[in-house]
């Protein structure tokens, strides 16, 4: 995969799938504003914070969840035309700064803040793409995470787990050095073995898988 960084600015955030036989075709998505797209978009695109997080379904589906206030709105946007349509069923909880990664045949979106909540989500959310293509929704099934995080890493695993990775959590909310999975078709997530953590605390930092199958984790600042 490949991570895109608009220069000039920290408000755009790109994801996209690298194909080795062709051309690399990047949606990126300001924060702050909607951006033109070529088709028609109805409805648009929910909410205008930085508390949108972004992530993809498969190799021509993105999911965008988040920024939308109260509601529990998430998008789904085709990266061949730019079309954006509304998930139905939704989201069962408004989440900004959750991950969003593809699990199964849909996505994961875990962990986040939702106003009127004490502290980060400790639960996710199971997106369900159709069999036939097109727009599907979520289960309203949760999962539970061993504890509340949010603004933390994600990425699918080898075998298509979800890997969470620190973030902020707690009953403090501070920076976590903890790490949990979550297997599809779970009902919660699991733990690590006693002593596998991150060095020190650290809050967005970005996840890739290697091609060998492990894992690797960066931040710009650790807590």
């Amino acid at each position: 995969s490949m991570l895109v960084e608009v220069a000039g600015t920290a408000k755009w955030e790109g994801v996209s799938l690298v194909d080795s036989t062709g051309p690399v075709d990047v949606l990126a998505l300001p924060f702050q504003r909607v951006c033109s797209l070529p088709d028609k978009v109805s409805p648009p695109v929910p909410g205008t914070d930085s508390g949108q997080t972004m992530g993809l379904i498969d190799a021509h589906h993105a999911l965008l969840v988040g920024g939308a206030g109260s509601a529990p709105l998430a998008s789904v946007i085709d990266l061949g035309t730019g079309a954006i349509a509304l998930a139905n069923p939704s989201l069962v909880l408004p989440r900004n700064d959750a991950s969003v990664t593809a699990f199964g045949t849909g996505a994961l979106v875990a962990g986040g803040t939702s106003p009127g909540a004490s502290g980060p989500l400790n639960n996710a959310e199971v997106y369900t793409s159709p069999p036939s293509g097109g727009v599907g929704g979520f289960n309203g099934r949760p999962v539970f995470l061993s504890e509340g995080r949010t603004k933390h890493g994600a990425v699918q695993l080898i075998g298509g787990e979800t890997l969470l990775v620190g973030g902020f959590g707690g009953i403090d909310n501070k920076a976590l050095s903890s790490l949990e999975y979550i297997p599809v078709g779970a009902k919660s997530s699991s733990q690590l073995p006693k002593g596998v953590a991150l060095s020190r605390p650290r809050v967005l930092p970005t996840v890739l898988r290697l091609p060998s199958g492990k894992v690797s984790y960066w931040t710009r600042t650790a807590s």
